[in-house]
C-alpha cells in the first residue's frame, strides 16, 4: 500500500502530508493523504464533503511553491512557520487561539479580516 501512495504521489495524484515534527522518509506514515486537486476529487466522486474539498484546495494552491505538512492543531503549517486552519464562514479562531503565525482561510467570506483570508484569495497564487 505504502508503495502505491509512493506512485500516486509522484504522478501528482496525491498530496501526503507529514507531521510537522516527525520528517518526511519512507518509513514514515503520513498523518493525511489529499488529492492533488479538488478536479480529481470530482471526477470519483459527485458528491465531496466541503472540509475535504476546502483542505484539498488550499493544499494545492500552496504545495506548489512552498514545503506543507500536519501540524498539531489547525490543518496545515506551510513552511514550518505558518499555520493555517481551513473552514466555512463561521470559522472560529477556538482551534488555533494563541498560536502565533496562525491564519483562518475562510469559506463564504469575500472580504478578510485581521488573521481571516478568504478561501478565494488563495487562487491569486497559482
Amino acid at each position: 500500500m505504502r508503495h502505491l501512495i509512493d506512485l500516486m504521489d509522484k504522478a501528482a495524484l496525491v498530496r501526503r502530508l507529514y507531521g510537522a515534527d516527525s520528517g518526511m522518509n519512507m518509513l514514515t506514515k503520513p498523518e493525511k493523504v489529499l488529492f492533488y486537486n479538488t478536479n480529481l476529487m470530482y471526477c470519483l466522486t459527485p458528491h465531496v464533503e466541503d472540509g475535504t474539498m476546502r483542505e484539498t484546495y488550499v493544499a494545492s494552491q500552496l504545495g506548489g511553491g512552498h514545503q506543507l505538512s500536519m501540524p498539531n492543531q489547525g490543518d496545515l503549517v506551510v513552511d514550518g512557520k505558518w499555520l493555517f486552519e481551513v473552514g466555512g464562514k463561521n470559522k472560529g479562531f477556538k482551534q488555533i487561539k494563541g498560536i502565533e503565525d496562525s491564519y483562518i482561510v475562510s469559506d463564504g467570506i469575500d472580504i478578510g479580516q485581521g488573521k481571516k483570508i478568504p478561501l478565494w484569495l488563495f487562487g491569486m497564487l497559482y
